[in-house]
C-alpha cells in the first residue's frame, strides 16, 4: 500500500513540477511585460516633457501667440497627458498581474516542495518498516536455532 501511496504522490509531484514551471513562465512573462510597459510609460513621459517645453518655448518666444497655435500645442499636450496616464495605468495593471503571478509561482514551489517532503517520509517509514521486519525474522531465526532450553 505504501508503495502505490508513493507511486500516486510522485505522480502528483509531476504534475505539481509542471504548474510550478508553468507559473513560473507566466510570472517571467508578465515581468517582461512589466518593463516593456515602462518603456512606453519613459516614452511617454519624454513626448510629454517635449510636448510641454515646446508650449512654453512658443509662449515665451512671442507675445501674443496665435490662438490656433497655442490651441494646436495645448491639445497635443493634452494628448500626450491622457497617453500619459493610460501608460502609467497600463503599467500599474501589469505589475498586479506580476505580483499575482509571482505569488502563483511560490505556492506551486511549496506545494512541490510538500509532496517530496511527503515522498520522502513514506519512503522513510517503509525502509523503517522493512528494517524492523528483518531484525523480528532474524530474533526469531536466533531464538528458534537456540532451542527451547536457551
Amino acid at each position: 500500500m505504501s508503495d502505490r501511496k508513493v507511486r500516486s504522490l510522485e505522480v502528483m509531484l509531476r504534475l505539481a513540477r509542471l504548474s510550478e514551471a508553468r507559473a513560473r513562465h507566466e510570472a517571467a512573462r508578465a515581468r517582461v511585460e512589466v518593463q516593456m510597459a515602462a518603456g512606453s510609460l519613459e516614452v511617454a513621459e519624454q513626448r510629454m516633457d517635449a510636448a510641454t517645453e515646446a508650449r512654453q518655448r512658443q509662449v515665451a518666444g512671442r507675445r501674443g501667440l496665435a490662438l490656433g497655435l497655442y490651441e494646436g500645442i495645448t491639445a497635443v499636450v493634452d494628448a500626450c497627458d491622457v497617453h500619459l496616464a493610460q501608460a502609467q495605468q497600463a503599467l500599474e495593471q501589469k505589475e498586479a498581474v506580476g505580483l499575482e503571478l509571482a505569488a502563483g509561482a511560490a505556492m506551486a514551489a511549496r506545494m512541490s516542495e510538500g509532496l517530496e517532503d511527503r515522498i520522502d517520509l513514506l519512503r522513510l517509514q517503509s525502509r523503517c518498516r522493512r528494517e524492523v521486519a528483518r531484525g523480528e525474522a532474524a530474533i526469531e531465526l536466533w531464538l528458534g536455532h537456540r532451542g527451547p532450553n536457551g
